[in-house]
């Protein structure tokens, strides 16, 4: 089915062109000066093409989730391709339950507090709320952590949602797909569709296995919808979530013509967040300028992402 425009599909990929030109310049060294001359770029902040380019996921993989790796390809004495198959329940139990409590709280300097958990006890969870009660565990600024209306401090709200989680991890990792996952998870108290996402999404990077939908699917946010219905309509318009997947699916499928082969490897779930970032740069575009402005963070993870 052929829903879009080609010239608003060009429009769309000329942005993420830009956007993903604008981190390999980064990554080359090049001064801050040339790295754009959009002055929308310029000013405000979009996230990177692949998610796993953004500083905090780069972070959680080389602090905790690729330390997990090396510890499985230990287990298994064999090379990391062909182990998915063969990973135990508990231990990818084990992997989820940390990138539930990492996205929570969503900050790497909260994650090296808690560290990794191996096991969600009775123990364990008092430890964490003994850090909040400290005062050494920090939240993200990037998104909101449901409070769930609530008054105590949000250390403790988010303690009780993983208590929830914990007991549907088993549920998730046996899933092949992870429209099913994010059900799942979606049912728990205090998880949301975006927080269902957030987190499987690390799950997925740091496992390597590839849900049996991950090239049909994906969740679709807001802002997903309100950029699926510029590319579709030309104007702020917000798609309901089938129309607005249909939208996404047929960017996805026509990638090979807009965007160049010596890029990286564009997932369906890609298009999704840049749907979302193409509707915040319209909106500057229109004269609404969005939240964050634009203040690179220069340090060994964003100047080694080539």
């Amino acid at each position: 089915m052929e829903l879009l425009v080609p010239s608003r599909i060009e429009d769309f990929y000329r942005f993420m062109t830009e956007r993903e030109n604008i981190r390999l310049r980064r990554a080359l060294g090049w001064p801050r000066s040339e790295w754009t001359y959009d002055e929308i770029f310029k000013t405000y902040s979009f996230t990177n093409v692949k998610r796993e380019h953004d500083r905090t996921t780069q972070l959680l993989m080389r602090e905790f989730y690729r330390p997990w790796q090396k510890s499985m390809i230990v287990t298994y004495d064999r090379g990391w391709q062909e182990r998915p198959n063969d990973f135990d329940v508990d231990e990818l139990e084990t992997l989820l339950l940390n990138c539930v409590l990492f996205r929570y709280f969503g900050c790497v300097e909260t994650a090296e507090v808690i560290g990794w958990t191996e096991k969600w006890t009775k123990e364990r969870r008092q430890q964490i709320k003994n850090y909040g009660d400290m005062d050494d565990l920090r939240f993200t600024s990037a998104y909101i952590v449901p409070n769930c209306g609530r008054s105590e401090p949000k250390y403790e709200v988010v303690l009780d949602i993983v208590d929830g989680i914990e007991k549907r991890l088993g549920d998730v990792v046996r899933c092949q797909t992870w429209q099913r996952q994010c059900q799942i998870l979606s049912s728990c108290y205090g998880c949301g569709s975006f927080m269902a996402k957030e987190i499987l999404l690390d799950y997925i990077l740091a496992s390597e296995i590839k849900p049996d939908d991950w090239s049909s699917w994906t969740p679709v946010g807001p802002g997903g919808g309100r950029g699926a219905g510029r590319v579709y309509t030309g104007r702020k318009v917000m798609l309901d979530e089938p129309l607005a997947l249909e939208v996404i699916r047929e960017l996805y499928e026509v990638r090979k013509e807009y965007w160049r082969d010596d890029f990286v490897e564009l997932d369906l779930t890609d298009i999704q967040f840049q749907c979302c970032e193409w509707d915040k740069y319209s909106r500057v575009a229109e004269g609404r300028a969005p939240k964050r402005r634009f203040r690179p963070t220069i340090d060994e993870i964003t100047e080694n992402q080539k």
